[in-house]
């Protein structure tokens, strides 16, 4: 019968060291000479994920110009060409003049009766970095209902008239931006300014139309007849502007402007008036501007 031999560790590393071994690789048990290599390895192995990562988030290098006109959401690809801006105003007439009080005469009918709401639409041209070209046309009308103050009809009755008072203007107009109007980034993006003051002037072809109809006292023989009274010419005017754009999205502004207008034209002969009318005014305006 052959014997079985148990060899006996004779010291504690000698014990461990069966288990030890076997998780260990050999550049590590081989001496100093392999351990340089095996640490070489573990800096390789463990820089690896890093450089990975790195490289895929982009963290490790300097944005690109594209990439950091994507991540700019408030851009165009260029300096805007064109606008179109849409605003309603409020006409502030000059009418205390000769005309109106003559329309008004006897009339309950007050000067801020002839003032008027409107809307004014205009396109414009970019010809530079701050300087645009403006076409477009203002539109006011108003309406009022008067009665005689001092007369009234055979049942004691008031003596009623509507007066209506319209102007339709045609302009051109050159505007000015006192602070640019954005900035480019590299050769593919603007971005617009938040704020943009500007001024400007111009001219155009204002007609006007005023018209009285109703019940009017005949003087000659004190009889009441219905009558209709309307003047309308076409006149030149002339403007000057100031005004300012705040942005509220990537091609949206909101836009207020105040405007000062000069004009009067001829009377028509249905009203026994001997003189013009005055058509100037200050003009508030407000509404929105998009740009392209």
């Amino acid at each position: 019968m052959s014997q079985l031999t148990v060899a006996v560790p004779s010291s504690p590393e000698e014990q461990r060291e069966p288990f030890v071994r076997p998780c260990i690789p050999a550049m590590f048990r081989s001496g100093a000479r392999s351990t340089p290599v095996g640490l070489a390895l573990i800096v390789l192995v463990l820089s690896g994920p890093v450089s990975l990562t790195a490289n895929s988030d982009g963290a490790g290098e300097e944005p690109t110009t594209a990439e950091r006109v994507q991540a700019q959401p408030d851009f165009l690809f260029s300096r805007p060409g064109l606008s179109l801006g849409v605003r309603g105003q409020w006409n502030q007439g000059r009418t205390d003049s000769k005309f109106f009080k003559f329309a008004a005469e006897g009339l309950t009918l007050e000067s801020g009766d002839f003032n008027a709401p409107g809307v004014i639409v205009d396109l414009g041209f970019a010809l530079g970095s701050r300087v645009t070209a403006l076409v477009g046309l203002d539109f006011t009308s108003t309406l009022a209902h008067s009665e005689y103050r001092d007369f009234t009809d055979a049942e004691d009755l008031p003596i009623e008239q509507d007066t209506r008072f319209r102007q339709f203007d045609l302009f051109g107009s050159v505007a000015l931006a006192l602070l640019p109007r954005g900035r480019a980034i590299g050769q593919l993006s603007w971005v617009p300014s938040a704020v943009i003051p500007y001024v400007g002037a111009g001219g155009g072809l204002l007609r006007y139309e005023f018209v009285q109809a109703g019940d009017f006292v005949d003087f000659r023989d004190m009889s009441i007849q219905a009558m209709h009274f309307e003047s309308a010419r076409w006149t030149p005017s002339a403007h000057v502007f100031a005004g300012g754009d705040v942005k509220i999205a990537r091609q949206i502004f909101l836009t207020a402007e105040g405007r000062y207008i000069w004009a009067d034209a001829e009377v028509s002969d249905d009203f026994v008036f001997d003189g013009s009318i005055d058509l100037t005014g200050v003009r508030i305006t407000a509404g929105v501007r998009l740009v392209f």
